[in-house]
């Protein structure tokens, strides 16, 4: 039989399996097991070394165990058979020395063993098998004559290499004879079932906060060994249980360390309803996803800039509990090296999970229309890369828990093959009310203080079209003023001078975009003053500079969007 890989859910079962099957055809296992992880078996925790010796005592085999940190000794399951070693081996008995004994002790023997031959990459480095010499291709000549020995295959005797550092070649796993087992993280179900487990231990229970669910756990705990989780549980208590915020901290660290170089994890958390208000849209699609949450969020965030596009991803991911995602350098000046960061910042992405990707407008060469040559370029960089994220985002099989956002101030810029895989939802400049909320959020989450009712006074007495990263830079400066007349509360005219001092606003290029983005909006309930009528909120109709462009039922005259967006256009051309 030749080698073939298997990529595992429920891993013990696949070990079962694994096993049964050497019992019939003497295959030997092979495990590539890099994550070192505690696996769910029999209602109990255990490593792939003792589920292994579990099933060898279930079916009458007694298990020898040869690893470089212990040498050769027996692994004993509870109430299985005992196990008799070979003599004349010690600790500094040479590997293969050790191996040909152990070989002619199972052939010795009248009845079945299991041999478990444990760190096998350290005794067969990857990168020196290409070229083995000396103990190297001696312990693969030994390992071969043992998956193909038919007096081992007659004694019933079932042997598995173990390999935790490194996956080991194919110079051995392609060898006859030999089953592949790889092993990665634990998928939902298992990390339900050991956290569930470690919930019910009577020795160090797992205390979860209140809310926190085990399902919510195990989603949370996605880019986590169940043994990281099993060390977290030894430090809580009913008066310290884990946290949605504590399983965030050690995910976001191993995706640092999984990334590092190429994308950045970024740690801001953003409270909706607190720090993030307005932008009922925002808040539908999310009541849409607590629906059926095995869906991903594919989403496209448009509009001007400043109208809290990345700010409101960061609320995203806050809100689902999980990492944000920034990739920042994948691309490099040969196609070659910028594939290479592409597949492992896709491969971890799936291996973690879940997590939430931000493209914004930092690596829009990701996203960009590859075919108006405006912001891609020449050399295929760009294109390879939005290639292989649009395979990765469009695979029917791609984890549930792998999320992505694109922010991006140009709607008709996006790659159409990206736009067609995601829901594009509008961001524009507030209405006045949004505009005071906002204000008085940004004054909390800096903890200033603001006299009560003043934005909205402020912004009614003197109308300004603004953005909402606008109405900030209003409020710093009003903060200033305040300062400056030795006061703490920041007043209506403190704000009042701020508006009028500010020079900008929102000019051609804004209101291109903004039209640009209810164009591209994917569902007309995703828009804002739709979406508001969903929450039976009062800003039920589309900012006073939008009318013209919304029919009566709520909905948009493309006709006339896409009109205007032509005249603006022909106006900067000019």
């Amino acid at each position: 039989m030749n080698a073939t890989t298997v990529q595992t859910r429920f891993r013990a079962t696949d070990l079962h399996d694994a096993f049964d099957r050497s019992v019939i055809d003497g295959t030997v296992i092979l495990v590539n097991d890099q994550t070192g992880d505690v696996l769910v078996d029999d209602g109990a925790l255990r490593d792939s070394r003792r589920v292994l010796a579990s099933r060898a005592a279930a079916t009458g085999r007694a298990t020898i165990l040869y690893s470089l940190e212990s040498g050769v000794r027996a692994l004993n399951a509870p109430g299985g058979p005992k196990a008799s070693l070979p003599t004349g081996v010690g600790d500094g008995t040479a590997p293969t020395v050790v191996i040909d004994r152990l070989r002619d002790h199972l052939l010795r023997s009248s009845t079945p063993y299991h041999l478990q031959l444990d760190w096998t990459d350290h005794l067969l480095p990857a990168d020196q098998l290409a070229t083995a010499n000396g103990d190297i291709a001696r312990i693969v000549e030994q390992l071969a004559d043992i998956a193909t020995n038919p007096d081992i295959r007659k004694g019933g005797h079932v042997v598995a290499l173990l390999s935790r550092g490194s996956a080991l070649g194919q110079q051995v796993a392609g060898l006859p004879g030999f089953a592949v087992l790889t092993f990665g993280l634990p998928r939902p179900a298992e990390r339900r079932a050991a956290i569930e487990l470690m919930q019910q231990s009577e020795r160090r229970p797992l205390v979860l906060a209140p809310d926190f669910t085990s399902d919510a756990a195990a989603r949370a705990t996605g880019a986590l060994r169940v043994i990281d989780v099993s060390v977290m549980r030894e430090h809580t208590s009913a008066e310290h249980p884990l946290t949605p915020a504590i399983v965030r901290e050690g995910a976001q660290r191993e995706f640092e360390r999984a990334l590092q170089g190429i994308a950045r994890v970024d740690t801001t958390q953003v409270i909706i309803g607190r720090d993030l208000v307005g932008l009922a849209q925002l808040r539908l699609m999310l009541e849409d996803y607590a629906l059926d949450p095995d869906v991903p969020l594919r989403l496209a965030f448009v509009g001007p800039p400043g109208t809290g596009k990345s700010f409101s991803a960061r609320a995203v991911a806050t809100w689902l509990g999980i990492v944000l995602l920034i990739p920042e350098t994948l691309e490099e000046m040969w196609v070659g090296s910028s594939q290479r960061n592409g597949v492992r910042y896709r491969d971890t992405a799936t291996s973690l999970a879940p997590s939430l990707t931000l493209f914004d407008d930092q690596n829009n060469t990701l996203t960009a229309d590859r075919q108006r040559g405006g912001l891609g370029d020449a050399n295929g960089i760009s294109s390879s890369l939005t290639g292989l994220f649009l395979d990765m985002f469009a695979d029917p099989a791609t984890p549930p828990g792998l999320h992505v956002i694109i922010a991006s101030n140009f709607a008709r810029q996006l790659d159409p093959a990206m736009k067609s895989r995601v829901k594009c939802v509008a961001f524009l400049p507030p209405d006045v009310d949004e505009l005071a909320s906002q204000i008085e959020a940004t004054a909390r989450i800096r903890s200033w203080d603001l006299e009560p009712g003043v934005a909205l006074q402020a912004l009614i007495e003197h109308p300004r079209r603004l953005t909402s990263r606008d109405a900030v830079t209003v409020l710093a400066a009003a903060r200033t003023r305040t300062l400056r007349a030795q006061r703490s509360e920041i007043t209506s005219n403190d704000l009042v001078d701020a508006l009028v001092d500010y020079n900008p606003g929102i000019d051609a290029a804004v209101e291109r975009q903004t039209l640009e983005a209810l164009e591209a909006t994917t569902f007309t309930s995703h828009l804002p003053w739709m979406a508001a009528r969903h929450f039976g909120e009062a800003a039920t109709q589309p900012p006073s500079y939008l009318r013209d462009f919304v029919q009566t039922d709520g909905s948009l005259d493309r006709d006339r969007v896409t009109e205007r967006i032509n005249e603006l256009e022909y106006q900067r051309a000019r």
